[in-house]
């Protein structure tokens, strides 16, 4: 088999989130005045939701009877967050540069967005990844915002490799 193209998912595969995503929930959740509600508890149940977190803030807010803003205020909570609460996972760095070395295409698609405007400033998995020194590294990324069917669904991998003019049966999918 000849592979020239591999495609990475990013929370849990290249970069560790954990810290920052349950910071951020924590926080969310205590200025929105929801008691009863634990970061673990909803990391449980975002997880057997597929991770759509569009979808489970907007659930929670049915089961609490308001619209609390929550995907709104996560997304300040999380890309407002403090320094070294995302890191890549011990490896990764030197892993993307021999992949590169060798020639080999890389992409990304995640369930974060890719790059929009937040109050005034870009966030999403480029500017993490362009934090972290490793965005160079990507010829293509494909975020939340690039795609209308969300991930299990294949638009977001497919998209990736019509960018990379990349063919699926010399591709390896890492997640």
């Amino acid at each position: 088999m000849n592979i020239s193209t591999v495609l990475f998912d990013l929370d849990g595969t290249l970069i560790d989130s954990f810290a920052a995503i349950q910071k951020s929930l924590e926080t969310i959740f205590s200025e929105a005045g929801l008691t009863g509600v634990s970061s673990e508890d909803y990391l449980q149940y975002l997880s057997t939701s597929g991770g759509q977190l569009a979808v489970a803030f907007k659930q929670l807010e049915l089961e609490q009877g308001s619209n609390l803003n929550l995907l709104q205020r996560y997304r300040k909570a999380y890309w407002n967050k403090e320094p070294g609460l995302v890191t890549l996972y011990p490896g990764v760095e030197d892993m993307l540069g021999q992949l590169k070395a060798m020639d080999l295409n890389l992409g990304l698609v995640t369930q974060k967005n890719w790059s929009v405007d937040l109050d005034g400033r870009l966030i999403g998995a480029a500017r993490e990844l362009e934090e972290l020194g490793v965005l160079n590294l990507f010829s293509a990324g494909v975020g939340f915002e690039n795609v209308t069917n969300y991930k299990p669904h294949p638009e977001g991998v497919f998209l990736a490799l019509r960018q990379l003019g990349a063919k699926s049966g010399e591709t390896i999918l890492v997640g």
